[in-house]
């Protein structure tokens, strides 16, 4: 990894230790390695903070939030402090592919008209069934009007259009803050 990494992971995690584990395990195991992953811990009261900490990887950035400060101002943090050229979004209760991060830097690379990507996404847990949608990007646009289209933790963008356009979270938004 360089100095400045290619991708900034970012997963804000409270009380997340029934999937924590795997779900950081996912992402150290991808097969793309230039990237940094920025953990906020958003005042765990479980066994979350422990579960971070056992991973030894050089490539974790891990932050602690002294009070309970939400999603929405917990990934401001993150975007903050990211360096990447890349941004890419995960949960603490979800598990990326191995090849997430290679196939989404390459598509990036390949198409410098695109901004923002993101995937299916397999549903596990009490939910089941895959989350597919439209991958033409008229058809993006208009039913953006409707839900999002966008599987949160699928995402990956320009950190460049953030700076740009000024944008982050809405920290009055108590959920979907993407889709804001």
């Amino acid at each position: 990894m360089g100095i400045t990494p290619l991708v900034s992971v970012i997963m804000s995690v409270h009380n997340g230790e029934d999937y924590l584990k795997k779900s950081i395990q996912s992402i150290l195991d991808q097969t793309f390695k230039d990237f940094e992953f920025l953990i906020i811990n958003d005042k765990s009261m479980d066994s979350s903070a422990e579960i971070i900490q056992s991973f030894k990887d050089e490539r974790i950035v891990c932050v602690t939030n002294e009070e309970n400060l939400k999603l929405a101002a917990s990934l401001n943090k993150g975007l903050h402090m990211a360096k990447g050229k890349y941004v890419a979004r995960m949960d603490d209760d979800d598990i990326a592919l191995p090849v997430r991060l290679e196939k989404q830097v390459d598509f990036l690379e390949m198409h410098p008209n695109v901004g923002l990507l993101g995937t299916y996404a397999e549903l596990f847990g009490s939910k089941k069934g895959v989350r597919k949608h439209s991958s033409i990007n008229n058809e993006l646009k208009v039913r953006t009007f409707f839900s999002c289209q966008f599987c949160h933790p699928s995402v990956m963008l320009r950190r460049s259009i953030l700076h740009q356009n000024n944008l982050s979270y809405d920290p009055s938004f108590k959920t979907a803050q993407d889709f804001e």
